[in-house]
């Protein structure tokens, strides 16, 4: 939170219409993946070039590209940045590393909070830069239909990733929206950074390790705590848009 009052938040908020679509990022925001993702790729950094990543380093970089992602990370911690197969192959290997951790299942509030944006009347999408062979079915099984294949944007939908607005831009065309119709739910930096570009209204949860103030200063209205701060503000952040 900001440090203000729930009224006083309220009352700090942009005025907008009523938004027709919320548009969720998947990792950090329906998922609870980003500490897995995270120490994935720490394991191939320690592995291959005995660097011991930062533990804030992938929030930080969430949202990039796989091959941006080890560009950025390479080039800070003084790494040579590796060839196209090279980084083709570390991907295959994290990935690995990833699937044997206790990955891919929702937050507890994850389906609550769907149902509450749909209960006022928003449509419920998804951008995510994630992609893998049978993604949107999966996603449609796991948050119970709450959101159809039809709002749901994944890395091969768009050319440029986060922090690019282009995945959001490519949402508010899929959903038929202006930007000011549309409010982003967010977790990451560049995330926010995204959606801000896009001209869309961003709330953030700040489900990682870290600061509200990095969020803030990319651009969000409101940083929550929790998935349950969101639940409980939203009736009322709608009510005040009326």
């Amino acid at each position: 939170m900001n440090g203000l009052s729930l009224k006083e938040t309220l009352k700090k908020l942009p005025k907008r219409p009523i938004p027709k679509v919320v548009i969720f990022d998947r990792d950090g925001v329906l998922y609870d993946t980003m500490q897995c993702h995270h120490d994935s790729w720490a394991a191939i950094y320690l592995k291959h070039y005995q660097v011991t990543l930062n533990p804030d380093e992938i929030f930080l970089e969430e949202g990039r590209p796989n091959d941006e992602t080890i560009d950025r990370v390479s080039e800070k911690y003084g790494i040579p940045i590796p060839p196209q197969a090279e980084k083709e192959e570390m991907v295959v290997e994290k990935e690995a590393i990833f699937t044997t951790y206790d990955t891919d299942h929702l937050f507890s509030d994850t389906i609550l909070m769907l149902d509450t944006v749909i209960a006022t009347g928003q449509v419920p999408m998804i951008a995510t830069g994630g992609y893998y062979e049978g993604i949107k079915e999966k996603l449609l099984n796991e948050l119970e239909g709450r959101i159809d294949l039809a709002h749901m944007v994944t890395r091969v939908d768009y050319k440029k990733g986060k922090p690019n607005p282009e995945p959001y831009l490519r949402a508010m065309e899929i959903a038929g929206v202006e930007a000011k119709e549309a409010v982003v739910v967010e977790n990451a930096p560049l995330g926010v950074r995204s959606a801000v570009e896009a001209g869309a209204l961003v709330f953030a949860i700040n489900t990682g390790v870290l600061s509200d103030q990095i969020l803030y200063d990319e651009g969000a209205v409101w940083v929550f705590d929790s998935h349950q701060e969101l639940i409980e503000a939203w009736s009322l952040i709608m009510a005040q848009w009326k």
